[in-house]
């Protein structure tokens, strides 16, 4: 399954892809995303990744899946920055997306004065 490179969790400090279609979360090394916590299930939640959106839905884990800090009964569609806690697990879903990115900031050359204009 190819990983895209528009939609992704960040857990602590590590960037997990996320592939199109079934993306499960849990503790089995097996899982797309493998979150190595004991508070996360075996197979704990599944994202699906299509059509140009994700989604997120519990696998009836034991702890709980929760979006933004409330707990997910059924399926949720995710927008960029959302919150996913698996268990005790925070991570936070990012989708790229061209009209969002920042611009590029101009960066000085060491030991060089500041182009005119430029305002740090």
């Amino acid at each position: 399954m190819p990983f895209s490179r528009e939609w992704w969790l960040v857990w602590k400090e590590t960037i997990l892809p996320l592939a199109e279609g079934e993306n499960v979360v849990g503790r089995s090394p097996n899982s797309a995303i493998w979150l190595d916590a004991g508070s996360v299930s075996r197979e704990h939640a599944r994202i699906f990744v299509a059509n140009g959106r994700a989604m997120v839905e519990d696998r009836r884990s034991t702890n709980g899946t929760f979006v933004n800090g409330e707990r997910i009964a059924a399926p949720q569609l995710l927008t960029d920055g959302n919150t996913l806690t698996f268990g005790s697990e925070e991570t936070v879903f990012r989708e790229w997306s061209e009209a969002a990115a920042p611009a590029t900031e101009p960066v000085r050359p060491p030991g060089r004065a500041a182009p005119r204009g430029y305002r740090a």
